[in-house]
């Protein structure tokens, strides 16, 4: 936690105040054995962790015994530009993480592509428990965020081929690397609260196998076609509550070229479109005074 706290501040200094921490415990083992961690104690880990970063980044001189960390006084330094101190955020799959994030004031990364009806419960409860968070840090972040494979293009058609080849190469290479993620590990050994990223790799490596691009368009499973219809898809993922919308622009073999197209064209129109939104929303909040009768 000292070093994530030191790079964090540190990369917040150089950004002059543009860093936003995402954490989480990792979701197979592939990612924790070369570290000699046993699953058992990752959530553990990953909660006492958060709870002294902040205090690292706004306390002069920092210490703390914990079960897993024990630090003397020190001071870690530099601290971040931003007051009181970077958003927080947790990467979330299973229901019982959303409901964590909530009650910790964490903001949620949805790291899940998929019909954005699949999104609507985990949202609820996260909005449930975030409205009487304990808040980790010194504020709570309530953002929930999901990301998905993205491409925009002028021609409508054009612009559904390439971004549905890009989803399908995504899907093909997640049920390869959750699979091989899993190779060799006894699911006996696996605890409980970890069951569920166990029965995830199992439900990815034979996620809609069968499934037509033109489907997982259609349902808001990839962001693809004009600006239009990446509106469209957008505002599905805003009508549950998504508050920000983290696009894969890069996905499969799109070319660097097109990739840059579609990245401008978000900034032209799609960008725009939802400022201006916004805006509107904002004018329509604001109280009317009321006329001098005189």
């Amino acid at each position: 936690p000292v070093r994530v706290a030191e790079y964090v501040a540190t990369l917040d200094v150089l950004s002059n105040g543009r860093v936003e921490l995402g954490t989480g415990r990792s979701g197979t083992p592939y990612q924790l054995s070369p570290f000699g961690l046993d699953i058992n104690d990752t959530r553990g880990m990953w909660d006492e962790a958060l709870s002294i970063i902040p205090r690292m980044w706004t306390e002069e001189v920092f210490s703390h015994d914990g079960k897993y960390y024990h630090i003397p006084p020190r001071e870690v330094i530099p601290k971040p530009v931003q007051v009181p101190h970077p958003p927080l955020w947790v990467a979330c799959t299973q229901t019982e993480t959303f409901r964590l994030a909530g009650e910790r004031g964490l903001g949620a990364l949805c790291f899940t592509i998929g019909n954005p009806g699949e999104l609507e419960n985990r949202v609820k409860v996260y909005r449930e428990a975030v409205s009487n968070a304990t808040p980790v840090g010194k504020f709570v972040n309530n953002q929930a965020a999901a990301f998905t494979i993205a491409y925009c293009d002028e021609n409508n058609a054009k612009g559904r081929e390439i971004g549905a080849e890009a989803g399908m190469w995504y899907f093909a290479n997640s049920r390869m690397r959750h699979s091989n993620d899993w190779e060799g590990v006894d699911p006996s050994s696996v605890p409980e609260d970890y069951q569920y990223h166990l029965r995830r790799t199992q439900v990815e490596t034979n996620r809609r196998p069968d499934a037509s691009p033109d489907e997982l368009l259609d349902n808001g499973s990839f962001c693809a076609g004009d600006p239009d219809a990446c509106i469209r898809t957008i505002e599905r993922y805003e009508a549950l509550g998504i508050d920000q919308l983290l696009p894969i622009f890069q996905a499969g073999r799109i070319p660097h070229e097109k990739v840059m197209q579609s990245i401008r064209l978000f900034g032209k129109y799609i960008i725009p479109y939802f400022q201006e939104k916004e805006r509107k929303a904002r004018e329509s909040a604001a109280p009317v005074e009321a006329a001098d009768p005189r």
